[in-house]
């Protein structure tokens, strides 16, 4: 099954630690532990994610880096303390701010295989199997709401979207990515008038903010582990860009690449069920109206990454011509 972000370079490359550095860091919680093996894994592109392995304990953990600072790991402290009993995601055994440099936890290891590997190991029937857990844990992460919209800041607070010309919020956006920022210098002035031309034709599409719930913001299924015998989700990863917003960001990255026959009908249905709601009618181009915003943001970088850049366009080239050829 094509996955496009398997490819996708890093911003910026991970740490490489020694195995003494490794103990030093892990010593807090496991002090005169000795470190049997320790592997970098694959997991995301922004954080260094490195799991290892007592001798003496029959169990993995993870030492997780925040390239992005402590506010990214506060954050994802925050949302585990107060989500943990609604949703699987990673237990923080151990949090260290910067004491030696950068900010870091400790984590369990959650066992499991990523949504997008699952879908090369299953039959149908299973595909529709796992699309319904995936939609059940996903209502549960929209079942939480807030009473606003906006960025997550320290402890949970809420810093409400800003927007100009009484734009959507995510329109303002756009336009600072695509002609203040990064974004219109990969895409190149002609297709950056394109999708400036579509946006605003297209204002209506964008979901409302109103009713806020909590949004994942990165639920792709990368991120999405599944237990292989029971087909449930094991686990949910990388919540630092969690906001409150509209549910149908989440669904937009879910559905963003390629997947299996039978996979978003069935993921839908149970959505629906479980959630209890009815959706729009248009909710289709919603989601990709909504998930155009977030390609444009994942473009604004100074870094050159040739493979991102490229599937990056061929996604947003897909919205445009779909469009086209539904009017």
């Amino acid at each position: 099954m094509k996955f496009a972000k398997a490819n996708w370079e890093r911003k910026k490359p991970p740490i490489e630690l020694s195995q003494d550095i490794l103990c030093n860091m892990v010593e807090p919680i496991f002090p005169n532990r000795k470190i049997e093996s320790f592997e970098l894994l694959n997991l995301g592109l922004a954080n260094t994610n490195i799991r290892f392995k007592f001798s003496a304990l029959d169990e993995y953990f993870v030492l997780r880096i925040y390239m992005q600072g402590k506010n990214a790991l506060s954050q994802e402290v925050a949302l585990a303390e107060r989500f943990k009993d609604l949703v699987k995601m990673p237990e923080f055994l151990y949090v260290d701010k910067g004491s030696l440099g950068h900010a870091y936890a400790i984590q369990r290891w959650i066992k499991g295989k990523s949504l997008h590997e699952m879908f090369d190991l299953v039959s149908l029937s299973q595909v529709q199997e796992i699309a319904g857990e995936v939609a059940k844990t996903l209502s549960k992460i929209a079942s939480q709401s807030f009473t606003k919209s906006g960025y997550f800041k320290e402890n949970l607070h809420i810093i409400a979207f800003e927007s100009s010309n009484d734009q959507h919020p995510f329109v303002s956006y756009m336009k600072d990515c695509l002609f203040e920022n990064y974004s219109g210098r990969w895409l190149g002035e002609t297709l950056s008038e394109v999708v400036w031309k579509f946006v605003l034709d297209n204002q209506s599409y964008f979901p409302s903010l109103e009713p806020a719930c909590l949004v994942h913001g990165d639920f792709n299924p990368d991120n999405i582990l599944i237990d292989e015998e029971t087909f449930k989700v094991a686990g949910v990863l990388d919540w630092e860009f969690a906001f409150s917003g509209s549910y149908l960001f989440d669904i937009g990255t879910l559905l963003r690449f390629e997947v299996p026959t039978g996979f978003e009908q069935r993921f839908i249905e149970v959505y629906s069920i479980e959630a209890g709601i009815k959706f729009p009618e248009n909710w289709h181009k919603m989601i990709k109206v909504q998930d155009l915003s977030n390609l444009i943001g994942l473009l604004n970088t100074a870094h050159e990454c040739p493979n991102r850049i490229r599937d990056i366009k061929v996604l947003i080239n897909d919205i445009l011509v779909a469009d086209t050829l539904h009017k």
